[in-house]
């Protein structure tokens, strides 16, 4: 029989355990990524529709604030050539909420001062919730962890006349697609991709 002060100790050691899927997620996303490669096989076939040539920086970042065994990420994506001029800055929250991974989206406040810097540490006052833009992260049978966000038409966007956005991600060791596209509410695209075209797939390039 466990006595019971082995058993809080055992309790306590569980508790502040790394989540395991968290950690396998942490140790895939940082790196610094490009779509070169897609862009060039879209230029070979003489693709209607082209991906364009763009850059992505994820770096693991410490936020104060966030609920235990939390993982925090400063995202930062531009065109190649334009790093100077990011076209997303972002900083993403995983934890887990009722046994889901959830990632939590959140705006930097005062971006350029992180354009090329990517903080080691952040205030989560000098962030700005994106509300209604959550995802879940979930680990599919051929080892790709794989989310959706906005699928419920509540994360906004006003950008080309649309009114809501949805993400769909794929995150393997080497690689992480993101489609993006903008809707308006009857559904029809407005920003993004068309429709039946795979995400922009990065390639990471090192860590």
């Amino acid at each position: 029989m466990i006595s019971l002060p082995t058993l809080a100790l055992w309790l306590l050691a569980s508790a502040q355990a790394p989540d395991p899927e968290i950690a396998v997620i942490s140790a895939w996303l940082p790196g610094r990524y490009d779509t070169f490669a897609q862009a060039a096989a879209d230029e070979a076939r003489g693709s209607t529709y082209r991906h364009v040539r763009a850059v992505l920086t994820i770096t693991p970042v410490a936020v104060d604030a966030l609920p235990p065994g939390a993982a925090a990420f400063y995202l930062e994506q531009a065109i190649a050539g334009s790093e100077a001029a990011p076209y997303r800055q972002r900083v993403i929250v995983l934890h887990r909420v009722n046994g889901a991974i959830i990632n939590e989206l959140y705006r930097v406040k005062n971006p350029s001062a992180l354009v090329g810097n990517a903080p080691a540490a952040l205030a989560l006052s000098s962030l700005m919730r994106e509300a209604g833009c959550d995802a879940s992260w979930e680990l599919a049978p051929d080892s790709t962890f794989r989310g959706i966000a906005g699928n419920d038409g509540h994360c906004p966007s006003t950008l080309a006349g649309a009114t809501h956005a949805v993400s769909v991600f794929a995150l393997t060791r080497e690689t992480f697609t993101t489609l993006d596209r903008g809707l308006d509410d009857a559904g029809i695209g407005r920003w993004g991709p068309p429709a039946g075209e795979v995400g922009h797939v990065f390639v990471k390039r090192r860590p």
